[in-house]
């Protein structure tokens, strides 16, 4: 077989709705999207075969019901899967093949029982509680012939129950509060942890048009992220909260303002977060820590970050139309004791330039047509700052060095989607809508993967950091 890329993906979703009674509504939803990446390509008489999946199902069941015009229950049900797969196989002539990998799947179920109760139209109450069991299965994997396999890892389970209690209360025509409260619990194998996590919004309302809020959150995430830095794919493994790796905790603020001036919207947000907790990859590790079950004493961990930003939006609405235009500035960086020198580093995802424009309009009663932009900056990489070649430069791995983590990015991402909705009532009063789109319609190439390559001038070999023939459509 001769050297391809290849990117495919696909996204299938439905909604059933039914009715149950004067007081009682059930709606059940379900998700299932897969993207998958492969790749073949051919040096030093070995074949390279690589092959990357991300899975996601989901399934929902929801129930409200109404007792009287001012007291709501709603219970939820969910179940989640999340499966990624790489595989990273070499063929040798005659000799057979090595194969290497990682799975990495996570199931959820969860149930929620909540309560909203208004008592007046400045006071309203809801609180309720929250039960999810994640079952983890990074497996690490390695297999030498078509029958010889190896696996490697565990299951793990946690538990995450939590409850809730809020509280919407204006006492002033111009002061509103938002007040919450929430308690959070982890139950690992080993250790247990609890967290409170406060919530608090004041909104300040001078006139009908504007408003001025500030807002404080504390909040703990017990999933950790694990993810390469390097040119190629991004590698990202979930992996839980345990006994030597306490939950990421992120607390953050901000402050805003928003105004209606006529057809107009204008807003503006400043935020900042600061994130404790953080964990990565040790200096030259990657997935196959996932080959034993110690795989926490191989990261770094008690990471700090922060992360500030400012946002901006504009919105003109017309009869047959809407147009939003949203950009935001931000910078997002990480620290660790002892890598990078203990210096700020930018985080993989830190974006400096986010812009968005969507607009729709109405050409009649049936037809709609819509177009969105996105432009971003592109996100960071560790590039190689030196190279020592390994024997012959043409049939050999070099040596690269690296001086810091993430200094380069990833050439700026862009794109432009417009698409055309017919809408239709059906024979039983019910809305449907017909949608027709072209994705990136300037074919614009958003690379997704980089790679180092050697370049020959005047009899001299240097190396440069190249976009792949491989591109992305995605953010």
């Amino acid at each position: 077989a001769g050297d391809f890329n290849n990117i495919s993906f696909y996204d299938f979703s439905g909604r059933v709705n039914r009715q149950l009674g004067k007081n009682g509504h059930l709606v059940y939803s379900f998700f299932s999207g897969a993207d998958q990446y492969r790749n073949s390509e051919a040096y030093n008489f070995i074949r390279e075969k690589n092959m990357m999946r991300w899975r996601n199902t989901v399934h929902s069941l929801k129930y409200t019901h109404m007792v009287g015009k001012q007291l709501f229950f709603k219970t939820h049900l969910a179940r989640t899967v999340y499966k990624s797969t790489m595989q990273f196989q070499d063929e040798f002539p005659d000799q057979g093949f090595v194969l290497q990998g990682l799975n990495n799947q996570i199931t959820d179920w969860s149930g929620k029982l909540s309560m909203d109760y208004t008592l007046s139209p400045a006071l309203s109450l809801s609180g309720g509680g929250e039960l999810i069991t994640h079952t983890f299965r990074p497996s690490y994997f390695t297999q030498s012939t078509e029958t010889a396999r190896s696996d490697s890892g565990s299951t793990i389970r946690t538990v995450e129950p939590s409850l809730f209690l809020q509280t919407s209360y204006q006492p002033f025509r111009k002061l509103k509060l938002d007040l919450g409260m929430r308690y959070s619990h982890l139950i690992t194998p080993g250790k247990t942890f609890s967290n409170w996590e406060p919530r608090v919004q004041v909104q300040l309302l001078p006139t009908e048009n504007r408003s001025v809020f500030f807002s404080f959150t504390r909040m703990n995430q017990y999933l950790h992220s694990l993810a390469s830095t390097g040119t190629g794919f991004n590698l990202e493994v979930w992996v839980p909260a345990k006994e030597d790796v306490p939950p990421l905790q992120v607390t953050s603020m901000s402050v805003g303002y928003r105004q209606v001036l006529g057809r107009w919207s204008f807003g503006q947000e400043v935020y900042a977060k600061n994130f404790r907790n953080l964990i990565m990859y040790g200096e030259g590790e990657n997935i196959t820590i996932f080959q034993g079950s110690d795989w926490s004493n191989q990261i770094n961990k008690q990471g700090t970050g922060m992360s500030v930003g400012l946002e901006n939006f504009v919105q003109f609405v017309h009869p047959k139309g809407q147009l939003d235009v949203a950009y935001t500035w931000s910078k997002t960086d990480h620290r660790f004791i002892g890598i990078n020198q203990s210096q700020l580093f930018p985080f993989r995802f830190d974006r400096r330039h986010y812009l968005t424009a969507q607009g729709s309009y109405h050409l009649s009663k049936k037809w709609q047509v819509n177009a969105a932009f996105v432009l971003q900056s592109g996100q960071a990489f560790t590039s190689p700052t030196g190279v020592r070649p390994n024997g012959n430069i043409q049939h050999s791995t070099p040596i690269f060095y690296y001086t810091s983590i993430n200094n380069s990015r990833f050439p700026l991402y862009h794109r432009l989607d417009v698409g055309l909705n017919y809408l239709k009532k059906t024979k039983r009063g019910h809305d449907a809508t017909w949608s027709f789109g072209a994705y990136n319609v300037y074919n614009r190439k958003n690379p997704a993967y980089l790679d180092v390559v050697p370049v020959q001038s005047n009899g001299q070999t240097s190396y440069q950091v190249v976009p792949k023939d491989i591109y992305r459509d995605w953010e």
